[in-house]
């Protein structure tokens, strides 16, 4: 979960941590506190749920993301037609 705030886009990953036997690690078991939105740092679960960011936002946030990963690497990434939310 370190991961998801210390690497460039990591927030906009879902990466799901599992224990030795299997079972999901939620951020509630390792007392974390709930995942932050990437537009507007409320709890993303909200933002969700209730829908309070455009597609044309989190769009943009992408993109965003993209030019400074592709800056770091010096390499383009490829850009999908349709953003799935």
């Amino acid at each position: 979960m370190e991961f998801e705030e210390s690497t460039i886009g990591g927030r906009i990953l879902d990466i799901d941590v599992m224990d030795s036997t299997g079972e999901p690690i939620s951020r509630r078991d390792i007392e974390l506190p709930p995942r932050k939105c990437f537009i507007c740092e409320n709890p993303a679960a909200t933002c969700v749920s209730r829908k309070l960011h455009s597609e044309q936002e989190i769009y943009l946030y992408v993109e965003q993301i993209k030019e400074l990963i592709e800056m770091q690497f010096s390499q383009p990434i490829s850009t999908h037609n349709k953003l799935y939310i």
